[in-house]
């Protein structure tokens, strides 16, 4: 099967919906990275990464609020509307590999069988703000979150929200962000493989396009979590740790994280703390490093003119130097080893810093901003 068993229309054109509420078109200022040891033997792909890099100015479209009547709800993520037409935008990401659309045939047959579960209308507004990836952390914040802020804005006191079941870790951190924003949430937990129909679905675009482009509004939901977050004079300058059981393992981690820190780096481990205290940390911090990884994405919440240092085992995702160009932080992307078309392993491989490479980073941090 080559193509999706759904049609697939964009949310502006999808026949049933109604918009509700719109975030006028944005854009943000891009700088280039500083890149150290990048190797990439396929021209074609290198061509493309510096083409990426050279952006000064990136266009975000405009945001919305989109109501469905009828609207059916696979996984607490994708949306068709009761004409079986998937919203384009629900589904980003979604990769084309055979087992999806396999999967999709199965929801569909799933529909026809009336094997749906009903979302009581009475009640708050029903909300999806998901997306594929809603396991992870950094597209929870830097994707899913910011759309909360439209909610707000259009006064809602109180909202249920389509929650994935891979998302339900991130719960504490998403019941914080509504607070801060004025918002009662309840949560409609959808299990994997399942089909919710909704009788008004209240449906928010993407602010984000993954990878390469992120939105002003995450610039502001950070302003509104960090005047919510408590105050902490913690250090200024971090190392982020990964936990021993996460993907991207240093090999070398003990004398990294020794040398981080006799070079004046606090190692923290962002995971062991609540996401109120992860907000502080990070907006308190003028300097942060450490390999890529969902720790790093609350580099959001730092202040313009921070330094952020990231070593990449390879991937030449540019994630989280979006999130630095939009910030106003200095960016050192650190490379562990080469860059190859076609390698999904990178994004999981352990990696080795070089003693070189490290001692490269620490100097130029050395340098940057902050004290003690």
């Amino acid at each position: 099967m080559n193509a999706s068993p759904i049609p697939m229309a964009r949310y502006a054109a999808a026949p049933g919906g109604q918009m509700v509420f719109i975030q006028p078109d944005a854009r943000y200022a891009s700088r280039p990275p500083s890149l150290f040891e990048y190797r990439c033997d396929s021209a074609p792909m290198a061509a493309a990464f510096q083409a990426v890099l050279a952006r000064r100015d990136v266009p975000c479209p405009a945001e919305a609020v989109m109501v469905y009547q009828d609207a059916i709800v696979l996984d607490g993520k994708q949306v068709l509307t009761r004409d079986g037409i998937g919203i384009a935008e629900s589904f980003h990401n979604v990769g084309a590999e055979p087992w999806r659309h396999e999967y999709q045939t199965q929801q569909l047959a799933m529909i026809a069988a009336g094997d749906v579960v009903a979302i009581a209308p009475a009640g708050p507004p029903v909300v999806a703000i998901f997306k594929q990836f809603s396991d992870n952390f950094g597209h929870v914040v830097a994707e899913a979150m910011p759309r909360l802020l439209h909610l707000a804005a259009m006064g809602f006191f109180e909202v249920r929200l389509l929650l994935p079941e891979e998302a339900v870790p991130h719960r504490a951190a998403l019941e914080f962000a509504l607070q801060a924003l004025g918002l009662h949430g309840e949560f409609i937990v959808c299990p994997e493989r399942s089909v919710a129909r909704v009788a008004a679905l209240h449906w928010v675009s993407p602010p984000s396009l993954y990878p390469h482009r992120l939105s002003p509004s995450l610039s502001r939901l950070m302003a509104r979590l960090i005047a919510a977050a408590p105050v902490a004079d913690g250090p200024l300058r971090l190392f982020v740790a990964r936990p021993d059981d996460a993907r991207r393992r240093m090999t070398n981690a003990s004398e990294v994280l020794a040398r981080a820190e006799a070079a004046g780096l606090t190692v923290v481990e962002p995971s062991r703390l609540d996401f109120s205290s992860q907000l502080s940390l990070f907006a308190g911090a003028r300097v942060v490093a450490g390999p890529m990884g969902a720790g790093l994405t609350l580099t959001a919440a730092m202040a313009p003119g921070g330094h952020v240092a990231m070593f990449d085992p390879g991937t030449s995702d540019p994630f989280f130097w979006g999130i630095a160009c939009l910030g106003g932080l200095e960016f050192d992307w650190a490379f562990t080893a080469p860059v190859v078309p076609g390698n999904e392993a990178a994004f999981g491989d352990e990696m080795t810093v070089p003693a070189a490479l490290l001692d490269t980073i620490l100097d130029r941090l050395a340098a940057a901003g902050g004290g003690g």
